[in-house]
């Protein structure tokens, strides 16, 4: 195997181009969505560094071997071989598909002595990533957490220290208007104290 092209860009629009019935390249159909298009060592220097050029030999390819490319962008990636080039072309939708910021956890506990020994619990089941805190409010203590859903060990744990499931608007406020008593990962920093 040789060294990869410097050829890895996606392309949404390039020129009209057809395929000419004299180019000796081999084209094969890999998915519904997939061609692989092999250039032999005397047919890379006509298509090297040309955006453009493969771009169009790309969207010829793909109509050549029945797939649709109107509406959609292409995504190509070559590797150099020692006897040519191969350029694995996919056809991908325009649609940018956007995740959904999760939510913050957030759990009330009534007393000190609970807060310190549900984090020593949830220590022990190795919860210590960086992205839960402990704040006060209203002589209240909570644990809020940056993730979406916990485990359910950990929702065990929560439970048998009867932490309380806020609702996110309360998160918001204890956010917002609650003391900062330990951030960055709070639960393992806790856990060294009581050790």
């Amino acid at each position: 195997m040789g060294a990869p092209l410097q050829i890895n860009k996606q392309l949404t629009s390039a020129p009209a181009a057809q395929l000419s019935p004299e180019v000796p390249m081999t084209i094969n159909r890999l998915t519904d969505e997939r061609v692989l298009i092999i250039l032999q060592e005397d047919e890379i220097s006509d298509y090297s560094g040309d955006i453009a050029a493969i771009a169009a030999l790309s969207r010829s390819a793909c109509r050549r071997e029945g797939i649709p490319v109107q509406g959609k962008r292409l995504r190509v990636e070559a590797l150099r071989m020692e006897n040519g080039c191969y350029l694995l072309v996919t056809a991908m939708p325009k649609h940018v598909y956007r995740l959904r910021r999760g939510g913050v956890l957030c759990y009330r506990l009534e007393t000190a002595g609970m807060l310190l020994d549900c984090t020593e619990a949830l220590g022990r089941l190795g919860l210590c990533c960086g992205k839960n805190s402990v704040h006060e409010l209203d002589g209240a203590y909570y644990l809020l957490f940056g993730y979406p859903a916990l485990p359910k060990a950990a929702r065990i744990v929560l439970s048998e220290f009867e932490a309380k499931r806020c609702p996110s608007l309360t998160a918001a406020r204890v956010r917002e208007h609650g003391r900062v008593l330990l951030e960055g990962n709070a639960i393992q920093r806790m856990t060294a104290f009581s050790q």
